[in-house]
């Protein structure tokens, strides 16, 4: 495949493999919408494995708007009786402390986890004031609490270089997951299935080689 610039597609596979040694976890969220105040109303994790260790309908404390609903499927009357993100909250302590979680568009499902915690009175306090979902390096290598961003890594894996922008070029996740020949699980735009694909999408870059450059003389 083109890449217009081979050494960052090697560089981006190498950290890849460096998540996959420290056997990360794949969160994904659905949320009430995309403004500042909006909550999540699911959330799924998955392991290296693809074993679920959550995957759960979320009570957020605002209604879920029609238009929203209309994308993922999930309505007030669905989360209805579903735990609420505090209810929630010391399970997903225990599970992602200390732990890789790799996301995709990770700033959007830390930005919706924040404002659930605080819509619900949750406080993050994590290891030296870190809430656990930040990223924290403890020693070169090895990270504690480290979120990184899968649609950012797999923008550089993928090559789509922006002159206008001088970066690569976001992907979205079903697009990535195509582009990575995936077969799109049922389900989609829910948060189990799109953690799913975040899975299998990091793997794949992690079973790349680099592109081979020849030089001429």
């Amino acid at each position: 495949m083109f890449h217009p610039y081979p050494e960052d597609r090697a560089s981006v596979i190498e950290r890849v493999q460096q998540y996959v040694n420290l056997n990360p976890l794949f969160l994904d969220t659905e949320t009430t919408g995309l403004s500042d105040f909006d909550e999540i109303c699911e959330i799924a994790i998955v392991d290296l494995a693809g074993e679920v260790l959550i995957n759960s309908l979320v009570k957020p404390t605002k209604l879920i708007p029609p238009s929203t609903s209309a994308i993922h499927g999930i309505t007030d009357d669905l989360v209805r009786d579903a735990p609420t993100f505090g209810d929630l909250f010391p399970r997903l302590d225990s599970i992602l402390t200390d732990r890789v979680v790799m996301v995709y568009n990770v700033e959007f499902d830390e930005s919706k986890l924040a404002r659930s915690a605080k819509a619900n009175g949750v406080e993050f306090t994590g290891f030296d004031g870190h809430a656990w979902f930040r990223a924290q390096e403890v020693e070169p290598g090895i990270y504690r609490s480290n979120w990184p961003d899968v649609m950012e890594l797999y923008a550089t894996f993928y090559g789509n270089w922006s002159e206008y922008h001088h970066s690569y070029t976001w992907q979205r996740l079903s697009t990535a997951a195509r582009q990575c020949g995936i077969e799109l699980p049922p389900g989609i735009h829910r948060a189990l299935a799109d953690a799913e694909m975040t899975r299998r999408i990091v793997l794949h870059m992690a079973e790349q080689k680099p592109i081979q450059t020849t030089m001429f003389e």
